[in-house]
């Protein structure tokens, strides 16, 4: 089945990209499961990663919110998605004035393994670090590895 996304310019390994480079294409709702991920928009937005054996990887912003930099990883297999994981972005409790905040990044190796990096910061000041890593499955699925 021919894909219905454009081919992403990446290869893996793979990391966050800086934020202007990261250029949304705005199409229909072709790929089955998209409406999910268009925050009630006539579109669905996507970045073209790369491929990881058969799943095409993709970035969608998760904008909708109180947070305007959100992006989920999604895998898609024969024009359809598979799964998501929150690789990158921005958190804070909107409602409290604690100036508690989260910045996510990722990296994707040739393996198919995704570390999701968290810096929690207070006031600026980083406090700690965690780091979640995930697997890329072949049915596209991704898990979270223990």
């Amino acid at each position: 089945m021919e894909s219905l996304l454009k081919t992403g310019l990446y290869s893996l390994p793979i990391e966050s990209l800086p934020q202007v480079d990261v250029k949304f294409i705005e199409t229909d709702f072709a790929v089955e499961g998209s409406e999910k991920y268009s925050c009630g928009e006539p579109n669905f937005r996507y970045f073209p990663l790369t491929r990881y054996k058969n799943a095409e990887l993709i970035l969608v912003p998760m904008d909708c919110g109180d947070f305007d930099y959100r992006y989920y990883l999604l895998t898609v297999l024969n024009n359809s998605i598979v799964d998501e994981a929150y690789v990158e972005g921005i958190w804070f409790d909107p409602g409290k004035d604690d100036k508690k905040e989260e910045f996510s990044s990722y990296e994707i190796n040739k393996a198919g393994e995704i570390t999701v990096t968290t810096d929690h910061k207070i006031d600026g000041n980083s406090q700690k670090i965690t780091k979640t890593h995930y697997q890329i499955m072949d049915d596209g699925k991704i898990v979270q590895k223990k």
